[in-house]
């Protein structure tokens, strides 16, 4: 999750998965098999969300840190927010 800092909460889901590894993989259906990459698992607990944020990230898919989680967070993780 430290990267996701670095571009305020907002960043390429590709550049994520390049470093992380993708959640296709995953169950759709969460309930009956829980997800087991690291995407997926971020997901599953809301720390993280896949949408478009096409300023910001002009092709493809971004992760996105819900802004009220971005402090609290960064403050977790040893970093400002």
């Amino acid at each position: 999750m430290s990267g996701q800092r670095s571009g305020g909460g907002i960043n390429p889901r590709q550049a994520f998965a390049r470093k992380y590894g993708d959640d296709r993989e995953d169950s759709f259906w969460v309930r009956e098999q829980k997800p087991k990459s690291v995407l997926g698992r971020l997901r599953d607990r809301g720390l993280v969300f896949v949408g478009r944020a096409p300023s910001i990230v002009p092709r493809g898919l971004a992760l996105v840190v819900p802004a009220e989680l971005r402090a609290p967070l960064a403050e977790l993780l040893g970093g400002a927010a």
